[in-house]
């Protein structure tokens, strides 16, 4: 088999989330190809997603200078210092991330700094959050989810209900998303939105409100003004999978290609460097022949 039949191929096992079967044939693979450094990082991705760590750990460690530069490997290295607990070197490579700037992809930089918010103590993180773009559109409400951890959803929801009752909790955005993510969590709908319209009008530009409060109206199923709110999140943000996907069932309801269309040309011509929107423009165009 060619290289090229074996990478499609192991892909596509993994899409299917079939990894051990990935696995094997990747290690088909490289007993032709050993060089290959696609493989290579693949490999420790398969191995850490079958559970072996302490092997994915150490391959990792012995291609680290060679992908660096690579933000797939680096994305898998950081999570498997995560699950060794090597929090030290963890944060150290964080760190080496932001001083060095490289160009890695608005994605990537998502995920370093949700993985960050999950090791940086607060004072910590004052020193190294302006190095992150889009510091501001994650919620930072990690105090308040460990404050109310040992509660009920029931008994932490009334608890900062009474809070938000006090002047100086009114205009926390922490705590008014955290408490949003608990309306959301107990199906409390109608709370959730009217605590993110209200953000909104602070912030009316902020991608992850415009987001949340989207997904809140496709759940009532009111999909006109999830529409409004979700397109104004995907052009800032139009590698957002879930959030595409989100858009692309809503428009396939009424098989409406067209608007769907406009869309898609429209995150085009703002980020011509995306290629999703291509895939499901191509899923569109069938809704034109039924």
């Amino acid at each position: 088999m060619k290289r090229q039949k074996y990478i499609k191929e192991i892909l596509k096992l993994n899409k299917s989330k079939k990894y051990k079967e990935a696995y094997s044939l990747l290690n088909q693979a490289l007993a032709i190809y050993p060089n290959n450094l696609f493989l290579k990082k693949f490999e420790i991705f398969l191995l850490k997603r079958i559970g072996k760590i302490d092997e994915a750990y150490i391959k990792a460690q012995n291609l680290y200078n060679e992908l660096k530069d690579d933000e797939f490997f680096i994305q898998t290295y950081l999570l498997l210092l995560e699950k060794k607990g090597e929090k030290d070197s963890l944060k150290n490579l964080i760190q080496n991330i932001l001083i060095e700037n490289k160009s890695y992809s608005d994605k990537f930089y998502d995920f370093l700094l949700k993985i960050t918010l999950r090791h940086f103590k607060d004072k910590e993180l004052e020193q190294i959050k302006d190095k992150f773009p889009n510091y501001k559109e994650i919620p930072n409400y990690k105090k308040y989810k460990l404050k109310f951890a040992s509660m009920s959803l029931t008994d932490a929801i009334q608890e900062i209900e009474n809070l938000m009752i006090l002047p100086n909790y009114q205009n926390d955005t922490d705590l008014c998303l955290y408490l949003a993510s608990l309306y959301k969590k107990t199906k409390q709908y109608g709370k959730a939105l009217e605590i993110y319209k209200k953000l909104l009008t602070k912030d009316p530009d902020s991608k992850y409100i415009q987001k949340m409060t989207g997904y809140i109206y496709y759940n009532l199923q009111d999909y006109k003004n999830a529409l409004i709110y979700l397109r104004e999140a995907v052009l800032k943000d139009p590698e957002d999978v879930i959030l595409l996907n989100t858009l692309f069932k809503i428009y396939e309801k009424d098989k409406d290609f067209d608007e769907f269309k406009k869309l898609g040309d429209e995150i085009i011509a703002r980020h011509p460097h995306v290629k999703k929107i291509y895939g499901y423009m191509k899923k569109a165009e069938k809704w034109k022949q039924n």
